[in-house]
């Protein structure tokens, strides 16, 4: 088996063998299958009220969620 220094020169060589392709004239792919917007519309709704998303939050403060620093 290969180590991994000749796999990664195996790898680039098929790179540039890649590179000596003519592609002029080839439109590019950017999906190779028809995509369709699959996402709901973003329709504003109403949402939770602050009291009932704090309810069991196990620590708040001035009606925010308390946790501990991140820096």
């Amino acid at each position: 088996m290969p180590g991994k220094q000749e796999q990664l020169n195996q790898i680039l060589d098929h790179f540039g063998k890649i590179d000596e392709v003519d592609t002029r004239g080839v439109k590019p792919t950017f999906n190779v299958i028809e995509v369709t917007n699959v996402f709901r519309e973003d329709v504003p709704k109403p949402s939770l009220k602050s009291e009932s998303a704090l309810s069991n939050a196990p620590e708040k403060e001035r009606g925010y969620f308390k946790t501990k620093r991140i820096v």
